[in-house]
């Protein structure tokens, strides 16, 4: 936390600083190393939308195949509840952006 504050307000870095590790001045430290590991994303919450008007959110893994997406939209109780006795004609899939039903 000091290690961003500290450009911005350096006297308050160094109060809190000493606080944590008395005998070290938080300007003799590093500057921390970002780490591009953290960048990547694994999963994306897709807003599905039922003839064009936003209804749910499911949270999925962006590694999923469309096949793997259309089971899981099905399978949504949410969807389940705004197609009922609708039958679905199609589902379009923009890989981390969306999912659109058609019914």
């Amino acid at each position: 936390m000091p290690f961003s504050l500290s450009p911005f307000a350096p006297h308050i870095a160094e109060i809190v600083w000493e606080e944590f590790n008395a005998d070290q001045s938080v300007v003799e430290q590093a500057f921390p190393i970002a780490n591009d590991s953290y960048l990547i994303e694994n999963d994306f919450e897709y807003p599905i939308s039922i003839n064009g008007k936003t209804r749910t959110k499911i949270l999925m893994a962006l590694s999923l195949t469309e096949g793997e997406v259309h089971q899981i939209v099905k399978a949504d109780e949410h969807i389940i509840k705004w197609c009922e006795g609708k039958e679905i004609k199609k589902i379009i899939f923009v890989k981390g952006r969306m999912i659109n039903i058609v019914v």
